[in-house]
């Protein structure tokens, strides 16, 4: 009998010690749960925190007004000489609780084609660490599509509304810049015709012309700097725009960008670097005339013949385009590709 209770005591040794393990297993497993819901939790946290610092940058008009000459002297120069941080700072009242590390890291740099920015930062909390990178697509895709000449008539049909879109948004918000020192800014809007024209002394000069005289009523030294003109129709009446030379001159050479609500006309063989805009218009050359036109030439509502032909040549060239495009409105235009945790 006494064995008997001896054995049943150690059998309930043995029950009471495997339960007492199972348990502090459990009380194990609860706790590991807790610590990895909470890591998961700080991690999320952290992730939203940098996040968070990215669209501020794009999105925050303080920040982008900073990300903004840096975007502008990429594209012209293809480096930051003037910019030499690469980096930007969030201040600290726009840090989420307990975010200490406002820096967050630029680079620029082409993939696929495409001009690409990266900003990274990272953000930690409860002591989890995330480091966030994005990819942006800079440009307006209209400007990357590699293609010399984009209208109704070239673009796919999937993206023919979106161009519409931008054509009229340009129509509605491009003015001539009020400050730049590479350009000279020619506003030829309610003239009824402009002429864009090189002398024998080499610099080049803007006139204007209105009620049908052929003096013109004003004349303006654009010299050898690059032109950004706009030239928007007065009461339903197109601009005409001419580009020509002086007799002795054989070949018109300029850099630019031109927006016209009506023709444009070559009167001199002629070399053009830059962005051409037609807006219900049409290109003319006279008669045995070249054009060569390296860039990109946009169109919309165009009413003239096939642009293409013996003596008009479209080139499409992306250094040309990067320069000259920086103050038409939407040709900036970032776009999230990516966000991720880096």
């Amino acid at each position: 009998m006494y064995r008997n209770q001896g054995f049943v005591t150690i059998i309930s040794l043995l029950v009471m010690g495997i339960i007492l393990i199972f348990s502090l297993f459990l009380i194990y497993i609860s706790n590991m749960e807790y610590l990895i819901l909470n890591s998961s939790e700080s991690s999320t946290q952290a992730y939203y925190a940098a996040e968070s610092k990215l669209y501020m940058i794009l999105k925050m008009e303080d920040y982008y007004k900073v990300l903004l000459p840096r975007v502008e002297e990429y594209l012209k120069t293809g480096r930051l000489a003037n910019h030499k941080d690469k980096s930007m700072k969030i201040e600290e009242r726009h840090l989420l609780e307990g975010d200490k590390n406002g820096t967050v890291k630029l680079d620029f740099y082409i993939e696929s084609n495409r001009r690409i920015l990266e900003l990274s930062t990272s953000s930690s909390y409860n002591g989890i660490t995330n480091e966030v990178i994005s990819k942006i697509y800079l440009l307006n895709n209209f400007f990357e599509m590699k293609m010399p000449i984009v209208s109704e008539n070239s673009i796919n049909k999937d993206k023919l509304e979106d161009y519409i879109d931008y054509m009229d948004n340009l129509q509605r918000e491009i003015v001539v810049p009020l400050y730049d020192r590479d350009i000279v800014g020619v506003d030829g809007s309610n003239y009824e015709r402009v002429n864009i024209i090189t002398k024998l002394n080499g610099k080049t000069y803007a006139e204007f012309f209105r009620n049908d005289i052929e003096v013109p009523v004003k004349r303006e030294i654009i010299g050898n700097k690059g032109i950004f003109l706009v030239a928007k129709s007065n009461d339903l009446k197109p601009v005409k725009v001419c580009i020509l030379a002086e007799e002795g001159i054989d070949k018109v050479t300029l850099e630019g960008t031109f927006y016209i609500e009506g023709d444009l006309q070559i009167s001199s063989n002629a070399e053009v670097d830059g962005i051409l805009i037609i807006n219900n218009g049409s290109i003319t050359t006279e008669s045995l005339i070249e054009l060569n036109w390296n860039g990109l030439v946009l169109l919309k509502d165009y009413i003239g013949q096939e642009l293409e032909d013996d003596y008009i040549n479209v080139h499409y060239d992306e250094k040309v385009i990067k320069r000259c495009g920086v103050h038409l409105p939407g040709f900036i235009d970032p776009t999230i590709k990516v966000i991720k945790r880096k």
